[in-house]
This record gives C-alpha cells, structure tokens and sequence, in this order.
C-alpha cells in the first residue's frame, strides 16, 4: 500500500469519528443548529474522501455506496488487518 494511499485512509477515519462524535452530541441535543450544520459538512466532506478513495483504490465496503465499476474488485484490495 503506497503512503497517498495510506493517508487518504487515515483522512478518512479521521472524518468518519468526527461524524460520530457530531452525531453522538445531536442524540441528546437534537436542536443545536451549529453541530447540525457541522454535522452535515462533515458528512459531506467524508463522502468526497470516499468517493475519492473508491476513484482511486477500488471500494472501501462491499455494499452499495460506491459502484463496481467494470469488474468485481472487492476481494482485491487489502483486508483491513493487512494494513499495518
């Protein structure tokens, strides 16, 4: 695995637990406007890191929010402990 690679994974955990902890916050403060709206740049910045990421490397899960594509590439790409 190539160290661009490597990073945009690391980019991407990164925004996903930001997504969590926003989410987490909006469970027991449903109203807050701000974390709302920092919830959903969030998101959206993570669905371009994915969609970047599935672009360049293949899919990150196997079940419908990346396209195949021309070929079946899910059990190509490294299992996540072999990425240490």
């Amino acid at each position: 695995m190539c160290e661009n690679q490597k990073k945009l994974l690391e980019e991407i955990r990164c925004a996903q637990f930001a997504c969590i902890d926003i989410k987490l916050f909006l469970d027991t403060n449903p109203c807050n406007a701000a974390a709302l709206a920092d919830f959903n740049t969030c998101s959206c910045h993570l669905r371009k890191l994915m969609d970047r990421y599935c672009c360049e490397y293949g899919p990150l899960v196997g079940f419908g929010l990346q396209p195949a594509g021309q070929s079946w590439t899910w059990g190509q790409s490294p299992w996540p402990w072999e990425m240490c």
